[in-house]
């Protein structure tokens, strides 16, 4: 019963972490996608000036690529993404509600960064964030790999078709509403994590959270 328990949560996991993963890269190619776009046709911006914005969203996003590979030594998976998801919340809402003038200056400058900031971490921390709970196998990954591909492909024309429909300001709407289903799927996969941790304590009694990376090496 107890080993049900463990597999039940662990597959909740799983789901909830693909879910995650397919917003987030999802999010991540539809911006950078839209964004453009948007400060040309919203912002009134040239040419030169929206690319330059949409440079500034990529080296914002590599940048904290880099970044985070020294602060994981410090933080965990999950306080790594505590620490950036809400970064395309704020920048959402600062598209939403920052008066035009400030938005057209230093405000889509500020926005983009804070989304390159917040982008750049789902990917490789939520994996990071499995395998502290459970042994990924590589079977694992094929899936986290194909819902990443599927949010690449899938969210960046369901913003178009949004867009399309709802005007350029919509895309705001979108970065909101994908960061903030992230965050709330976040808390989930942590929650499903405990639950598999405390399953296989009652289990077996009290066993490290690498124990299963352990027994993986040895077989």
């Amino acid at each position: 019963e107890n080993d049900r328990a463990v597999k039940s949560a662990e597959f909740a996991m799983l789901c909830l972490s693909l879910l995650f993963v397919l917003l987030g890269v999802g999010l991540e190619v539809g911006f950078g996608a839209w964004i453009h776009t948007y400060a040309e046709k919203h912002l009134d911006m040239d040419q030169f000036e929206a690319s330059d914005v949409n440079s500034a969203y990529f080296a914002s996003f590599t940048a904290a690529r880099v970044i985070a590979t020294p602060l994981a030594m410090v933080l965990s998976p999950a306080g790594l993404l505590w620490l950036s998801i809400p970064g395309c919340t704020i920048a959402g809402l600062m598209g939403l509600f920052l008066p035009y003038h400030w938005l057209r200056g230093w405000g889509i400058w500020v926005l983009v960064i804070l989304t390159g900031i917040g982008t750049s971490s789902s990917f490789p921390n939520i994996i990071s964030l499995l395998n502290k709970y459970s042994r990924i196998t590589s079977q694992h990954q094929s899936y986290l790999c194909t819902a990443a591909g599927i949010g690449a492909m899938l969210l960046p024309f369901v913003f178009a078709q949004i867009i399309k429909f709802g005007g350029q300001q919509m895309l705001m709407w979108l970065t909101v509403i994908c960061s903030i289903a992230q965050l709330v799927l976040l808390g989930a996969v942590l929650g499903a994590g405990v639950k598999v941790t405390n399953s296989r304590s009652r289990a077996s009694g009290p066993l490290s959270l690498t124990e299963p990376l352990l027994e993986g090496s040895n077989e």
